[in-house]
């Protein structure tokens, strides 16, 4: 669909760009293993399974990495999945995911997420907030509706901060 990172025409490019020519290669020269490591090295992909059935066909299963947070430093820009690993940008899909700009570092990384999990699981944040910026290991929220910010310090005891902002 047009809500991922890959599609059946990019996984078809990826198996083709790696010599694996199913369509004109004998099963007995196939060699699933190898095609499924080539797909777990790209960065979109979390889990691939491949396997023939009794028919000789080939079944390519794919699970692709889902990002939460979008991070965009003066010379990075990429996305988090839940796990902290880094996925490239995208020229076929943009998800509409948190951003985090400023100084982040992998340090951050974590923090991050955790503060992330916490927004989404509350409707009320998720809506107010889509945005977090980074100086100095000390963080900015950036609501979705005014010109204000508030600072939110480092990224710890998050539920308390977001309880007193609430109640403010």
């Amino acid at each position: 669909t047009k809500d991922n990172f890959l599609d059946k025409d990019i996984i078809k490019d990826i198996i083709n760009k790696n010599d694996f020519f199913i369509d004109s290669m004998s099963l007995n020269d196939f060699n699933a293993d190898r095609l499924e490591n080539q797909l777990n090295d790209n960065p979109f992909i979390l889990d691939a399974e491949v396997f023939s059935n009794q028919e000789g066909s080939v079944n390519v299963q794919i699970r692709q990495r889902e990002a939460i947070v979008r991070i965009m430093t003066d010379n990075k820009n990429y996305y988090l999945d839940i796990n902290g690993f880094e996925i490239p940008v995208s020229s076929h899909y943009t998800p509409r995911v948190f951003v985090v700009t400023g100084d982040v570092d992998k340090n951050n990384h974590k923090s991050i997420i955790d503060f992330i999990n916490i927004i989404r699981a509350d409707a009320f944040w998720d809506s107010q907030i889509t945005q977090l910026h980074c100086i100095n290991n000390e963080f900015v929220l950036v609501p979705v509706v005014g010109e204000h910010k508030i600072h939110l310090g480092e990224l710890n005891n998050i539920q308390q901060k977001l309880n007193n902002l609430y109640n403010f």
